[in-house]
């Protein structure tokens, strides 16, 4: 139950949807009205006036007498909502059977305005920081409370929890990036790892940036990784190879990038990752390599080739030349005479020096 700031008492019910008495008149709420499901579980009013109603499936938001439901499919963890709790900064605590979460209460009012299409929500289970798994809403109540100095205390089926939402800032971190080891077609060439006697490093270069021989570059392979204060297996990672590509790859969870075949030139990996609440760290880091060319590669082999080329045929039309004078100069030709019948006769033509 919950008397909001008008004096209207709201009840949830067992399957009955949510009854409120105002005046000494009751009215009721059902899944016909636009509630996510009859059973309800937990009531909370924020600042503005806003109710939030925990059901079954789902979490509703009600303002003017309408209803806005949030479910996994607007990226909640769980549709159940056990028990909702409100801190100083703004955040929703919801318990759950599987565990806590909490989320923005702007980003639940900016999704029902439209302004935003999904959630982002800091989970606590025990498949992340091992914590118990099940709150108590459906059997008993209060399922959770804030006490006076700001603290959340959530009552589980293997004891109490408690938050202090003071010390819980690390959706705020961006997580810390590392480029830990490349290999150039199934060879290590560069490790920021301990060493590993059993695969020493193949020398590619004296230092960085990273030098690759003709040839030896075949398929490259980039492994980085993000240091975050918990559950890095959920940092998400973008990409690029400038050189190759301005436009950034998102590689979600994967920890390594592929290239094959790259053309002989400078290049330079960027990588930026975000943790599992969405921060990005947006400097990222990179690492510079080049890869060498072979000699007929090489610009000077193409000037060469090329001043070679316009030799060769400079030289075949100067002897086409020499050739055609020399015939011209010797030539014999058929004329026609004015007497002797019409006959033709033989004359000899040579041309002589201007």
């Amino acid at each position: 139950m919950l008397e909001d700031r008008t004096g209207a008492l709201w009840v949830g019910t067992f399957g009955g949807g949510l009854s409120r008495l105002r005046d000494g008149a009751w009215t009721t709420l059902r899944t016909a009205d636009g509630l996510s499901n009859d059973r309800v579980w937990a009531l909370h009013e924020d600042q503005d006036g806003v109710l939030w109603i925990g059901t079954e499936y789902g979490l509703n938001r009600l303002e003017r007498g309408r209803f806005t439901r949030f479910t996994t499919a607007s990226g909640l963890p769980d549709n159940l909502v056990n028990q909702i709790l409100e801190d100083d900064r703004g955040w929703l605590w919801v318990g759950h059977d599987r565990g806590i979460y909490r989320v923005r209460r702007d980003e639940l009012n900016h999704l029902a305005a439209g302004r935003v299409k999904n959630l982002r929500c800091v989970r606590y289970d025990e498949t992340e920081d091992g914590l118990p798994i099940e709150t108590n809403g459906q059997k008993s109540q209060p399922a959770g409370g804030r006490m006076r100095d700001g603290r959340l205390w959530f009552p589980t089926t293997r004891g109490v929890l408690v938050f202090d939402p003071a010390r819980h800032r690390e959706e705020d971190t961006p997580p810390v990036l590392v480029i830990e080891q490349v290999r150039a077609s199934g060879r290590r060439v560069y490790d920021n790892g301990p060493p590993d006697p059993q695969e020493p490093l193949q020398p590619c270069s004296a230092g960085l940036p990273l030098h690759f021989p003709p040839g030896s570059a075949r398929v490259l392979e980039f492994r980085y990784g993000a240091v975050t204060f918990g559950s890095p297996e959920q940092s998400r990672f973008k990409f690029r190879l400038l050189g190759l590509d301005e436009s950034w790859t998102d590689a979600g969870t994967r920890r390594v990038a592929y290239f094959t075949d790259l053309r002989p030139g400078a290049y330079r990996l960027q990588v930026i990752a975000a943790n599992r609440h969405g921060v990005w760290n947006e400097e990222g880091t990179s690492l510079a390599f080049r890869v060498q060319p072979f000699l007929h590669e090489t610009w000077w082999f193409y000037a060469v080739a090329a001043l070679g080329a316009t030799l060769l045929i400079t030289l075949g039309s100067a002897g086409a030349s020499t050739n055609c004078s020399a015939s011209i100069a010797s030539s014999k030709c058929t004329c026609w005479t004015s007497s002797g019948g019409g006959s033709p006769a033989t004359c000899t033509m040579r041309l002589a020096p201007a």
